[in-house]
């Protein structure tokens, strides 16, 4: 299994933009989970 002789499958800065894409997204829906967690709480206080 020596490194030398196995083909990489993805560019290490294709998975970087990908992982970072993928964060981005995350702490989007993060923050409308948060958004919408608030208006809930801000409607059922009424």
């Amino acid at each position: 299994n020596c490194p030398q002789h196995i083909p990489q499958r993805f560019e290490a800065a294709d998975v970087a933009a990908a992982l970072a894409e993928r964060d981005k997204r995350i702490e989007r829906l993060e923050q409308e989970i948060a958004r919408l967690r608030s208006v809930s709480s801000a409607t059922l206080k009424e």
